[in-house]
């Protein structure tokens, strides 16, 4: 087997993707704990509603600088592992969240 040679993300890699899911997951599960985000807070319309459009990503991050610092700190996250990806990827990262929870509950 030859080294991952990737020095930073590539969408297109698929050993770069390993681990994307599980460290999104995470953030929105983070998300949806603070207060007023038990329904995905300011990213509600691309957590919950899977809106993952790069312009549903800019509404969202326009809309941060009124929620507290902690909560800013977790959807910007999100929305960078986002972005990193192509739209089908988010999409079915997404999905994927969705699924997950399913079977965790």
């Amino acid at each position: 087997m030859t080294a991952h040679t990737c020095k930073t993300f590539n969408p297109d890699c698929y050993r770069c993707d390993l681990g994307l899911d599980e460290a999104l997951y995470g953030a929105i599960d983070e998300l949806h704990d603070y207060p007023g985000c038990a329904v995905g807070g300011p990213l509600h319309i691309v957590t919950d509603d899977g809106n993952v459009e790069d312009a549903h990503l800019e509404f969202c991050e326009e809309q941060l600088g009124e929620w507290p610092t902690d909560v800013q700190e977790t959807a910007y996250g999100i929305i960078d592992l986002l972005r990193s990806v192509h739209l089908n990827r988010r999409e079915e990262l997404i999905e994927g969240y969705w699924s997950a929870t399913v079977l965790r509950d």
